[in-house]
């Protein structure tokens, strides 16, 4: 069921629609939040540059974990089909007459 949040991120207090858990959506804008606190002390940009240069970090991050996924899902796939044949041939040898 759809739901209203409000998260508050750099002092200014959104109000978002949502079907996620309430605790989860404050989880990620605590996350931006932090992230452009650090952001803010090493660099003076304006408020906006701050949340874009954010945007792209989260989006690289997500993108890196994304790949990394991928790459654990094909050795998964590799690992699976070796482990198959050996026992295919394992059934097939103990099935043939000695």
């Amino acid at each position: 069921m759809s739901k209203r949040v409000k998260v508050q991120i750099m002092g200014q207090t959104f109000s978002l629609q949502t079907d996620e858990d309430e605790a989860y959506i404050e989880g990620l804008a605590k996350m931006v939040d932090e992230r452009i606190a650090d952001l803010r002390r090493k660099a003076t940009l304006p408020p906006h540059s701050l949340a874009v240069l954010v945007a792209l970090t989260l989006a690289d991050d997500w993108q890196k974990e994304r790949a990394g996924g991928e790459k654990l899902r094909d050795v998964a796939q590799q690992r699976t089909q070796a482990l198959i044949a050996a026992l295919e041939s394992v059934v097939v040898d103990s099935a043939s007459p000695s």
